[in-house]
Parts: structure tokens; C-alpha cells; sequence
């Protein structure tokens, strides 16, 4: 091969290489700008796609890992720095849940679950008995299906129950050790159809405690989103309005740092028991992403002693136990 031909060979990869990183710079800086953009939308916007953006703040630290990484070996200092602005940006809406708040709860203990059981699901053995073994003093459960509703009556004869059971999304129940008192369901006359919330009240040494169980629509659609806006606003009213303390157990298909959250929070004046506990996620979405949608809310006073997160069971949720002091 001539020499001629040799520098055009040479030239010629040389051109592939240079083209080759040319590509791979435009993907790194289009994946950058799209993660951004939906690290900053829910800041922007109180929209439906803004809480759907936000909602998996999770999962954008690995693609915002990978380019820091590629961007620190191309010593691009500049979208280095704008990859950890933005990873800053992107972590300052979950920090405070690591954060653990004064609580000042000295009395009795009362353990408390909170489960979606998808109504659809009938593994019911390992759930059963899971509960028989942690042995709470209260179970909320959603979508609590008719089938559901007689195996848990049936294997839990010594619980007080108020339920409104159906084959669909809208079943819901309590089950007690303690007896429920002015047991009632509450549905927003603007909303339906929609699984009703149910209120009740339990006996305690210093009076009575108020109990809600709770399950709003999944903002699937933007429609969705509107009526579950609706259906949240309206029980965060009918919660507030009561004076003593109060546990709500709910699945409310919204992240804790989501706006509608931090609005339902400071409506009731309950305190997500999240809170020194980390991020917890419940609900495998699609069967693809974990995010923490279910809850237990409690009123200034009540400690969280201990929250753990129980076993699969077939269901697209995984059950809460807290361990709280009144």
C-alpha cells in the first residue's frame, strides 16, 4: 500500500472516530437536557405531567450518574458541574424524610398496617400469615374485594370490621382488636364513582382516637388527576375538621414531595411517618418502577417507633406495620 494511501485510511478513521464522538456527545447532551427538563417540570408546573415527572425523581440519578461519569473522563467541566446543579436540584425535594422530627409521644402502643391487597390478587396464604405474626391492632385495607373481605373476617374473628367490600378498585375496610366506634363512609358528593373513605373511632386510655382508611384514584390521565385532586381535597377537609388525634391509613397514589401531598399534609395537620424512615416504596407501577404511595398520617403527639415495609404477596403493594406511641 502506497503512502498515499496509507494517510487516506488514516485520515478516514480518524474521520469515523471524530464523527463516532460527535454522536455520542449529541446523545449525552440530549439525554442530559430531557432528564433535566423533567428533574425542573414539577418545579414549573402544577400539572398532571408535572407530578408524573416528578414522581420517579428516583430513577434520574442513574442516567445523571452515567453522564457525570462520561462528562468527568471528557473533562467537560462544564456539564460536569451542570449534571450535579441539576442531580442537587433533582435530591432537594426528598431530603426532609431522612429527617427525623421531635416527637413526643409517651403512651400506649398501638400497631397499625396499611394495605392495598388488588382485589384481583387471591394469594392470600402469606398475607394472612404475615399478619397473624406481626398481630396489629389495626389493618386498613384497599380494594378489599368480597372474597377478601370473608377470608380476612374468617381468619381474624376477634377484630371488630367495618368494610365496604366490592369486586372492583372501591373495596375498602378496617379491621380492630379494639372496637370501632361511629364507623361511617365518606364519599365526596362531586366524585364518583369512587371507593368511599371510612372513619371511625377506637377507644384509648385518654378518650377516643380517630381512624380514616383511605384510596383515591390513580392519576393515570389528566382527568384522573382532577378528580383525584378533588376526591383528596375534599377528605383533607373532613379529616381537618376534627379536633382530637387522629391515624389515617390510605394509599393516596401520590408521592410524599408531590404538591397535592404537601397540600393534603397541611390541610390535616398529620405528619407523614416517613419522616427519619427514609423514602419506602411501596407500589410497583407497571411492574417496572417502585414509588411510596401508601401512608400512615398521624396527628402532632403520636410516635413513630418503628415502620417496616412486609413481604410480596402477590399484590402490585406491599403491606406497612408502624409501631407508634399515643
Amino acid at each position: 500500500m502506497s503512502v498515499d494511501e496509507l494517510e487516506r485510511v488514516s485520515r478516514s478513521q480518524v474521520q469515523k472516530k471524530e464523527m463516532f464522538a460527535g454522536k455520542r456527545s449529541v446523545v449525552s447532551v440530549g439525554v442530559f437536557s430531557f432528564t433535566t427538563f423533567l428533574v425542573l417540570v414539577p418545579f414549573l408546573s402544577s400539572s398532571w405531567f408535572g407530578e408524573i415527572a416528578g414522581s420517579f425523581r428516583l430513577y434520574y440519578f442513574f442516567p445523571l450518574v452515567a453522564l457525570a461519569t462520561c462528562f468527568l473522563v471528557k473533562r467537560n467541566w462544564l456539564l460536569m458541574s451542570l449534571v450535579v446543579i441539576t442531580s442537587a436540584i433533582n435530591v432537594m425535594p426528598l431530603l426532609y424524610l431522612f429527617q427525623r422530627e421531635v416527637q413526643v409521644g409517651k403512651g400506649e402502643t398501638l400497631k397499625v398496617v396499611q394495605v392495598n391487597v388488588e382485589y384481583c390478587n387471591q394469594n392470600r396464604t402469606k398475607l394472612v400469615q404475615w399478619l397473624k405474626q406481626v398481630d396489629p391492632d389495626v389493618i386498613a385495607v384497599e380494594e378489599l374485594s368480597l372474597t377478601w373481605d370473608a377470608a380476612l373476617r374468617k381468619e381474624f374473628p376477634g377484630y371488630d370490621a367495618f368494610t365496604v367490600p366490592q369486586d372492583s378498585y372501591y373495596g375498602i375496610g378496617l379491621f380492630s382488636k379494639r372496637k370501632l366506634m361511629n364507623g361511617k363512609s365518606f364519599i365526596p358528593p362531586a366524585v364518583k364513582p369512587i371507593e368511599p373513605a371510612i372513619f371511625a373511632k377506637i377507644p384509648c386510655k385518654n378518650g377516643s382516637l380517630n381512624l380514616a382508611a383511605v384510596h383515591v384514584f390513580a392519576p393515570h390521565r389528566p382527568d384522573d388527576w382532577r378528580r383525584r385532586n378533588m376526591q383528596m381535597n375534599a377528605i383533607a377537609e373532613a379529616i381537618g375538621a376534627n379536633t382530637s388525634s387522629t391515624i389515617l391509613l390510605a394509599d393516596l397514589n401520590s408521592v410524599p414531595w408531590s404538591n397535592e401531598m404537601m397540600k393534603f399534609r397541611k390541610i390535616t395537620n398529620l405528619r407523614d411517618s416517613r419522616l427519619g424512615f427514609g423514602i419506602k416504596n411501596t407500589c410497583l407501577v407497571k411492574h417496572l418502577l417502585w414509588v411510596p404511595i401508601d401512608y400512615c398520617l398521624v396527628s402532632p403527639g403520636i410516635r413513630v417507633q418503628k415502620m417496616t415495609i412486609g413481604p410480596s404477596f402477590g399484590s402490585d403493594h406491599l403491606p406497612m406495620l408502624l409501631e407508634l406511641k399515643l
